[in-house]
């Protein structure tokens, strides 16, 4: 099992536009697609789909 703080870290990391987008916390993720994680940004108040690729 992906420890899910790791790979959304690492997929922040690997993009720069969601910058200052730097971290979120378990209560901020809405749902898990299968590929893909949605999340809630209160910084940009928007929900935001993470795709997870080469993990």
């Amino acid at each position: 099992m992906i420890n899910l703080t790791i790979a959304l870290r690492l997929l922040i990391r690997r993009v720069p536009s969601f910058h200052p987008f730097t971290e979120i916390r378990f209560s901020d993720l809405l749902a898990w697609d299968g590929d893909s994680f949605w999340v809630f940004n209160d910084e940009i108040d928007s929900i935001v789909k993470l795709k997870l690729e080469g993990l």
